[in-house]
């Protein structure tokens, strides 16, 4: 009995040092993150490693969505697009629920129309996205993106072009 006792009490004290680590890390990466607000290079693909390891080790924490999703942010600004894909996807798969889902679900549209060029990935993810998430304040964007796709600048800023978006 003595026996069972002290391991549902060595239980407890793990289970908070893991709260407490989780927190700990998790305001380390914030931070580091303010500290190194424009970084770029090296040091910024470094701070989206350590937030995708933070995800993935902290995977139930609340903050695993934000922690992911800066991650694809990171790896999208240092034009590792694929990976920042991959990672956006993870947030809506993971997380679809989460306030990030939404953003991620758009970022990949964003990423494969603007970053890659990809008008047919771009169209199949914004459609994906407008079908999951159709309350989300990116709606508009992902119209106007659908509208515009594929267009000059000449093609979307003709006066009547403009009146049908």
């Amino acid at each position: 009995m003595r026996y069972k006792i002290l391991f549902v009490l060595l239980l407890g004290q793990v289970g908070c040092q893991n709260a407490s680590s989780e927190q700990e890390t998790w305001a380390r990466l914030e931070q580091e993150s303010i500290d190194k607000h424009h970084i770029q290079g090296e040091a910024s693909l470094k701070l989206a490693d350590k937030y995708l390891k933070f995800s993935q080790e902290f995977a139930s924490s609340p903050n695993a969505p934000k922690a992911l999703l800066k991650s694809a942010q990171l790896y999208d600004a240092n034009r590792l697009t694929a990976t920042a894909i991959d990672c956006y996807r993870q947030v809506v798969q993971r997380f679809p629920q989460c306030p990030e889902a939404a953003q991620a679900s758009f970022l990949v549209g964003f990423a494969y129309s603007n970053a890659l060029g990809d008008t047919l990935n771009a169209r199949q993810a914004f459609e994906q996205f407008l079908n999951k998430y159709p309350e989300s304040e990116l709606v508009p964007s992902a119209r106007l993106e659908l509208a515009t796709m594929g267009k000059s600048l000449d093609e979307m800023f003709k006066p009547d072009s403009l009146a049908k978006q």
